[in-house]
């Protein structure tokens, strides 16, 4: 029996899919196992209708957990978090973005703060849903003293720096610091192009985290502020009214043009085929580039991680800034 046990353990690391792991959790179940693990299986498998009725469903979920779990948490470091703790903080996390998106932002507040009273070292959600809720809100006293708490967090730094223009409506630095932040963020905010959802839903199943500087972030994070009451069309606006010819200066420079061409083409073709190293340096020469150039922005894309190599073929990455693509 113990064998058996142990193999569907195995067996649950191993699935591929939410359906086939909730099977497994419920073979678990049967035999008479219990932990956040399972439970989170059988949760994710689950189609809700509504945020309200997930947050119920998850809720229960914590509950049966919640005597033992926060004692266990308290004398653990991150690098010794067992999955049935990590899962737990999961459901803590799920919470708190549930009530977020059902627009209850003192359940979300509260639900992000007993997360980050749960885990300090595990905060990034908590971080994103409190930081939302109080640049939306205005409590700019707040969200300070969130950053200074969490100086490195790569979302609170995009926040801050959205407090800092809609202070001083320098549109340079805002610049600046977003391409830092999140490429695909500046490209949106700015308006030098836009990402239908189709390619958000493809980079969010690439296990990209919020905190990353993916496609699939900076998505995440104007929806997060979106759902806290901020109204993201008037942020556009006041920033396009500042750099109304964004799009114009951004392509003016032909390396830039190439090279949002090729994330284009990588974006809007079958991005399971992948692109061979000397097809992308061909497309780059039909842009305009001349073959040193091309292989150069490749390069450069490469290195930033925004493409990646898998056997002889080129992918989207999660991750990456692209400083070198503006003038």
């Amino acid at each position: 029996m113990e064998n058996d046990i142990h193999s569907l353990y195995e067996s649950l690391e191993a699935a591929e899919s939410d359906r086939e792991a909730a099977k497994i959790a419920r073979e678990l179940k049967k035999a008479g196992e219990d932990n956040p693990t399972i439970d989170l299986c059988l949760l994710s498998a689950k189609n809700f209708a509504t945020p309200l009725k997930a947050m119920r469903a998850y809720r229960r979920a914590r509950n049966k957990y919640r005597a033992s779990m926060p004692e266990k948490l308290a004398n653990t470091t991150e690098d010794d978090y067992s999955s049935d703790e990590v899962d737990y903080l999961i459901i803590q996390s799920c919470l708190a973005r549930l009530a977020l998106e059902a627009g209850d932002l003192k359940t979300a507040e509260k639900e992000a703060k007993e997360e980050l009273d749960l885990s300090v070292d595990f905060p990034s959600g908590a971080l994103l849903i409190l930081g939302s809720i109080y640049f939306a809100a205005g409590r700019k006293k707040e969200l300070r003293e969130l950053r200074s708490l969490y100086p490195e967090d790569n979302a609170l730094f995009v926040l801050s720096s959205l407090l800092k223009f809609a202070k001083d409506k320098d549109v340079d630095a805002l610049r600046k610091r977003l391409i830092k932040a999140n490429f695909f963020l500046y490209l949106i905010l700015f308006g030098v192009c836009t990402f239908s959802k189709a390619l958000v839903s493809v980079s969010e199943s690439g296990e990209a985290s919020i905190d990353d500087h993916s496609l699939y972030a900076a998505d995440y994070l104007l929806k997060s502020l979106r759902h806290a009451g901020c109204c993201t069309c008037s942020l556009f606006s006041e920033i396009t009214r500042l750099a109304p010819k964004e799009r114009e200066r951004f392509l003016a420079d032909p390396v830039n043009k190439a090279a949002l061409s090729l994330l284009a083409s990588f974006f809007e073709g079958d991005l399971d085929s992948g692109l061979k190293r000397k097809e992308a340096i061909a497309f780059l020469m039909k842009e305009g580039l001349d073959e040193k150039k091309a292989r150069k922005v490749l390069s450069r894309l490469l290195r930033a991680e925004i493409l990646y190599k898998d056997g002889s073929s080129l992918y989207v990455g999660n991750d990456g800034t692209a400083l070198y693509l503006v003038p």
